[in-house]
């Protein structure tokens, strides 16, 4: 990205998949490359940040191709979301 970092989404052969800011592959995250024209992989790569952390509590809704799912939810209240969980 303009900053250095891995963009959010790679692609290799026929797989998109979802990486760490250092290009880490994160696991569970990926999809055919003919499917990730809408992955963003950003609710993959901010859950792992979060994991690293130690902390517990945050819920994420992620998509099986890590992106944001259209509904999030905060303990027993839902909302829509948009692509950055919003």
């Amino acid at each position: 990205d303009s900053i250095g970092n891995y963009a959010h989404k790679q692609c290799s052969g026929s797989q998109c998949y979802c990486v760490l800011k250092n290009g880490t592959h994160i696991p569970g995250f990926y999809v055919n490359v003919w499917e990730a024209e809408q992955q963003t992989c950003y609710c993959a790569r901010e859950q792992a940040e979060y994991q690293a952390t130690g902390l517990i509590g945050k819920m994420f809704r992620c998509t099986i191709d890590g992106s944001y799912d259209s509904i999030q939810c905060t303990g027993p209240y839902c909302y829509c979301a948009d692509q950055h969980g919003k």
